[in-house]
């Protein structure tokens, strides 16, 4: 009886959190239970800039822990409402739905559109997983605020409703438990524990991941040492070969590790087939043809090859080198694409999956344009880069520096003026695009005279251009109080900081986007190095292991960044999360621009990998938060 009684309450407490979660959120569904093979209507009341957009379109990705399929969702309009409807596939354990703008993606003030699969009114086994997993580490892929704790709290309904899934997902688990709170981390640390004892590969492994993202090294390299002296022939043994396949810098050496996989896991085709594409580059880079189109021809699937064929022919063009294969090859590839069937990766809608080949085609015809160009073959270079251009490189930068190029060589002067004059006006310079300019403006004048006070008129209409649409995102919240100690260990208080324009860099050493947006805020914080009333403030967050401080200290030494480095201070989960938690910082990095009263006005979280918009966005929004009426 006692069991029925649980079971009961928890599936009433699921359904009460999803009903809420429904009631708040601008979309409602037909089905309160929505089951696997079953048509579900929803009708969608955008909010906000959403409402007013007419290029809204909607999709809804099933978490099936396989392929994780995604359906684009035709939006019928029903006055300021969308419907739309689409099946769940048996196999599902979840969804969740994305409706976007082309610029924007409506993700319910970080909620998200996310719902488990229901049988007979029951959670199906691994649907509060499946939404644990989104709710926590896989907060990203759905666009959705991370929260820690209700993922933790759905994995432990989950397996107390399902008790025979909890091995499927104790990987996940286990990683989430630390960082939601420390009584979790205390569970996490038993059950690690645990593991570490087993004598079954995928529990070792569990626990070696366990360890290793707690900065417990040695744990974690002895339970390594043991997975690899008990299991010589299994997971992490083949995960090792890779990873030296990989390392190898020789063709002989990626040749004998290939197929040592090949002979020991001859039942891994999917991944064997990607090692057999990069052993074909492997080859190419060395400008060995013939081992090339051999191994490439025993592929089974083309996707790293055909962008392998791309960065080769683009070094050797940029070389001046080997032209005509790297002519031949590209061709071959734009044949390749064009046929090849689209097939959309996990998370991936085909309709993504298109523009994804789309973009991919006209990037590797931009290419072979310039492959042409470098041969002198103006006049095909031009028909060619001009498809190009006119289908993806509007607002490319190094697009448009090309296409300008290659119009240049063909006398074109006042097109690859337009053209450069467009995108440096609404969007963002670069130096390359600022010295193609000044060429065709020499070649058109005759000489260099006027053109400083011409660019400076041009780069005038880009930052009022970006400055109008900056204003638009302007907010006005109270910035929360903090003490945090720098590098040096001395204390920085933001109350002694008034009448400064503060810029707060929320980032994490492990943090790839963070890691490469840094040389452009090196730009930027040296544009600012002698103005007194801008300061800026990167706080470290969210850090793994014990000795965080040696390792930033040695990264921001290594890179000779000029940076003043804050630690965040342990929150309730037991992290260095407090600060972050307090400005509501839902993923790194994300920059907040502070005015001179205190008030948070700009945040923006993410980074696009152009360091050049970097610096003009930031540098604007300081200008507006200094002065926000400066756009009128």
């Amino acid at each position: 009886m006692k069991n029925h009684v649980l079971k009961y309450f928890a599936v009433s407490t699921i359904f009460l959190q999803s009903a809420m979660a429904q009631n708040v959120s601008s979309l409602k569904l037909s089905e309160k239970f929505p089951e696997g093979g079953k048509a579900i209507s929803f009708i969608y009341e955008p909010t906000g800039a959403f409402q007013n957009s007419k290029e809204q379109s909607g999709a809804v990705c099933f978490l099936d822990n396989d392929n994780f399929p995604v359906a684009d969702i035709p939006l019928k309009r029903d006055g300021v409402a969308l419907r739309g409807t689409f099946t769940i596939p048996q196999t599902a354990k979840a969804f969740y739905l994305i409706f976007d703008d082309g610029k924007t993606i409506d993700n319910n003030y970080g909620n998200g559109y996310l719902y488990p699969v229901y049988k007979a009114g029951i959670p199906v086994a691994g649907a509060l997983a499946s939404e644990a997993y989104m709710e926590g580490l896989g907060a990203d892929l759905a666009g959705i605020r991370k929260d820690l704790q209700k993922s933790s709290s759905l994995y432990k309904d989950e397996f107390r409703l399902h008790p025979d899934v909890e091995r499927d997902y104790e990987g996940m688990y286990l990683l989430t438990l630390p960082y939601s709170n420390v009584e979790d981390g205390k569970i996490a640390e038993r059950r690690a524990a645990k593991l570490s004892a087993s004598k079954n590969e995928k529990d070792l492994l569990f626990a070696y991941e366990f360890y290793r993202h707690a900065g417990k090294v040695q744990k974690a390299d002895s339970i390594l040492n043991i997975i690899k002296s008990i299991f010589p022939n299994g997971e992490q043994a083949k995960n090792d070969l890779v990873i030296s396949f990989r390392e190898a810098t020789s063709t002989m050496m990626k040749d004998s590790l290939y197929h040592i996989i090949q002979d020991k896991y001859p039942a891994d085709q999917k991944d064997n087939d990607g090692l057999l594409q990069e052993l074909a580059v492997a080859h190419l880079k060395r400008n060995d043809i013939t081992g090339f189109e051999h191994l490439s021809s025993l592929t089974t699937g083309k996707t790293r090859l055909l962008y392998g064929v791309n960065d080769v022919a683009m070094q050797w063009a940029n070389n001046n080198e080997h032209l005509s294969n790297a002519e031949k090859l590209i061709g071959e590839a734009l044949e390749i694409i064009k046929s090849e069937k689209v097939k959309p990766f996990a998370f991936q809608s085909p309709k993504q999956a298109q523009k994804q080949r789309r973009d991919f085609y006209y990037r590797s015809l931009s290419n072979y344009a310039f492959i042409l160009y470098m041969e002198h073959h103006n006049e095909d270079a031009l028909k060619y880069e001009q498809q190009a251009y006119a289908q993806i490189g509007q607002h490319d930068t190094d697009m448009v520096e090309r296409y300008a190029t290659i119009l240049m060589a063909n006398k074109d002067y006042k097109t690859a003026q337009d053209i450069i004059e467009n995108v440096i006006s609404s969007s963002v310079s670069s130096v390359d695009l600022n010295k193609t300019l000044s060429e065709i403006y020499r070649s058109i004048h005759g000489s260099n005279n006027g053109f400083t006070a011409y660019l400076d008129g041009l780069n005038d209409k880009s930052q009022h251009h970006q400055q109008a649409e900056l204003s638009k995102t302007m907010i006005k919240l109270k910035a929360p109080q903090f003490i945090l100690k720098d590098l040096k260990g001395n204390t920085v208080n933001l109350d002694s900081l008034k009448n400064k324009i503060i810029v707060l860099d929320f980032w994490a050493t492990w943090c790839a986007p963070c890691k490469a947006s840094f040389p452009g805020m090196q730009e930027v914080v040296n544009k600012y190095k002698s103005d007194p009333d801008v300061i800026f403030l990167f706080i470290d967050t969210w850090e793994n292991g014990i000795d965080y401080v040696s390792d930033v200290r040695r990264f921001i030494a290594a890179n000779k960044y000029e940076f003043n480095v804050l630690f965040d201070e342990k929150g309730n989960d037991g992290k260095l999360s407090k600060i972050r938690a307090l400005y509501g910082v839902d993923g790194v990095p994300t920059k907040i621009i502070i005015d001179k009263n205190g008030n948070i006005r700009f945040k923006i979280a993410g980074y696009n990998g152009s360091s050049d918009e970097l610096v003009g966005e930031v540098s604007n929004m300081i200008q507006l938060a200094k002065n926000p009426g400066l756009v009128k």
